[in-house]
């Protein structure tokens, strides 16, 4: 913006304070223009990061992290709330997608209060949704529920078939944990179909995986595999590195049930390089637990402790209730697996004797001896193998019953949590209690000075009627009594009460008051504390004893110690303090 609208003839026409003030109005504009011009660029620029940071979250998570710091650094810097929002709804999926589950809460709660001020529709559907998966999770199924559907409710109002989608997908899912699979499928199936016809790849590929899960539960390995060979094709293509990692890894899961032990662990190692790389510790975890189930199967207790002490390091950062479960599963299917070696070695025990009774049937001296020997030898060894056998068996079930006794100190601990937020919570509607009979009583108190200062007036306006009429004496006694009315309708006495009770519903308002205003007289602070109770300026003149037009400059005297600009609401002010 230049100066060409203004002929320099026109300029120095002018006189010298008019042209100053010309120039520095040209000059605001220009400066408010240019700001604006740079905050708009700001905002595009956090929108973008926040943008590619949700892009690379199943991909590139580490990029997300960058990015998302970025853009909320960059928006609380202008109090951009929006954008905000957003940064802390990505640096919550970096955190759970990472098995964090805590610091996910944390941050989409914190998204989920600015949505929740600003309005924003999409935004709460967003974070009502990722508050389920974090519950899911954790197996609070209920809860998962809970949100999923409040979720669900406000995609369908806002129209947006890929949020219902995906939060179709997640209620089917939240189904299948708790073995409801004819609801899950139908979730699922739901899912799909808006998703097909949106040509939602995202909500696809889910839908595709969960269906997997149904079969593989339902033990239809190959329709199993063809739904996670679909989801696998998707991801490839949205080049989702954690979507990759999980199919991989189920397809491998699915192999290993079927007995080809080689290609399961073929299609497990590839999970397990992606889920290395990116610290999926999620799908790395139940890859390692996949993988040293196979080496159990096939005997080889090498590999099988190696990848179990991995399982176990990723269970530990991923502590919970669902991980003991999960512990607890291995350990019981490496005890059948034991309990069926001990088998097979009695059946062998007992072919062995069988042979040893023919040849000391056949057999000469020599061969006697020789099949005694023998003999001697197995039952030392069955007696070795036993006794190995047993010892095993009592660490197992002595460490079972560390498990059980850890899961029983978690459950307690749970419970003490839920009793401290009952009493918080009833200790809150107390106070709100209190709060809501200290504000009655305060109203009340008012309507009462109203009353009675109406009452005083109507009498004094009926005396001053009287006297005006020509009797000497009833002029004197009427004054008189007029007078006493007069004093009457003072506001001191009930000020003091009114006081009492309004400082016990508004704290510190009279000390902020003075100590930011300390010129305001007694009455003008009077004021103040009935235009905090948003009173009718009809009742606030009734209340101290003047009229609306003496009530009116009273409240222009304010504003100017106040210093409040022509456009700002007194009122509005008064009650945001």
């Amino acid at each position: 913006m230049g100066f060409d609208f203004i002929s320099t003839k026109f300029l120095r026409k002018m006189p010298v304070y008019k042209t100053l003030a010309w120039v520095m109005v040209i000059v605001f504009l220009w400066m408010f223009k240019t700001f604006a011009q740079i905050n708009n660029q700001t905002i595009a620029q956090i929108n973008q990061l926040n943008v590619s940071a949700q892009a690379y979250l199943r991909s590139y998570p580490d990029s997300t992290l960058i990015l998302a710091r970025k853009a909320l650094k960059m928006a609380k810097s202008i109090r951009f709330w929006e954008g905000i929002a957003a940064g802390v709804r990505n640096l919550g999926g970096y955190q759970q997608y990472r098995g964090h589950y805590k610091e996910a809460y944390k941050y989409y709660l914190e998204g989920l209060k600015v949505y929740e001020k600003l309005q924003h529709h999409q935004g709460l559907a967003q974070m009502y949704n990722h508050l389920g998966d974090v519950y899911r999770k954790q197996r609070n199924y209920p809860e998962a529920q809970v949100y999923y559907q409040k979720s669900l409710k406000l995609y369908q109002q806002l129209n947006n078939p890929v949020g219902i989608a995906e939060n179709l997908n997640n209620l089917g899912d939240n189904a299948r944990k708790q073995q409801k699979l004819p609801k899950a499928l139908s979730f699922y199936f739901q899912s799909l179909k808006i998703a097909q016809a949106n040509h939602d790849l995202q909500s696809m590929m889910g839908n595709w995986n969960n269906l997997g899960d149904v079969l593989d539960q339902q033990r239809k390995h190959v329709q199993a595999i063809e739904n996670y060979q679909q989801a696998l094709e998707i991801a490839h293509q949205l080049d989702s590195k954690l979507d990759i990692a999980e199919n991989l890894s189920s397809i491998g899961r699915v192999h290993s049930k079927s007995g080809d032990n080689a290609k399961a662990l073929k299609y497990l190692q590839k999970s397990i390089d992606i889920a290395k790389k990116y610290q999926f510790l999620e799908e790395l975890r139940d890859a390692y637990k996949a993988v040293a189930s196979i080496h159990l199967k096939i005997k080889n207790f090498e590999q099988t402790f190696r990848y179990y002490r991995l399982f176990s390091e990723i269970k530990d950062t991923l502590y919970n209730t669902k991980s003991l479960h999960e512990i607890a599963q291995l350990r019981r299917d490496y005890e059948s697996e034991q309990q069926a070696q001990k088998i097979a070695l009695l059946q062998r025990d007992k072919k062995l004797n069988r042979i040893s009774r023919y040849l000391l049937v056949g057999g000469l001296l020599l061969l006697l001896s020789m099949g005694g020997f023998l003999f001697y030898w197995q039952r030392s060894k069955i007696a070795q193998n036993r006794e190995l056998l047993e010892q095993n068996q009592r660490i197992y079930e002595t460490q079972q019953e560390l498990i059980e006794a850890e899961l029983s100190n978690t459950q307690l601990n749970e419970q003490k949590l839920k009793t401290e937020l009952e009493n918080k919570r009833l200790k809150e509607q107390q106070l709100q209690y209190m709060l809501e009979t200290q504000n009655k009583s305060l109203t009340s108190h008012a309507l009462l000075i109203i009353q009675k200062n109406k009452m005083l007036s109507q009498l004094k306006e009926s005396l001053w009627e009287i006297v005006q009429t020509d009797s000497r004496d009833t002029k004197k006694k009427l004054k008189q009594l007029v007078n006493f009315i007069g004093n009457g309708l003072s506001f001191d006495k009930d000020w003091q009460e009114f006081k009492t009770i309004f400082e016990q519903v508004h704290e510190d308002f009279f000390e902020k008051l003075k100590a930011n205003y300390p010129n305001l007289t007694s009455t003008e602070i009077r004021l103040c504390a009935l235009l905090k109770l948003n009173l009718s300026s009809k009742d606030i003149a009734t209340i101290m004893g003047i009229s609306q037009d003496s009530l009116r400059i009273a409240r222009y005297r304010l504003r100017k110690k106040l210093q409040l600009s022509k456009g700002s609401n007194l009122i509005s002010f008064i009650l945001n303090m």
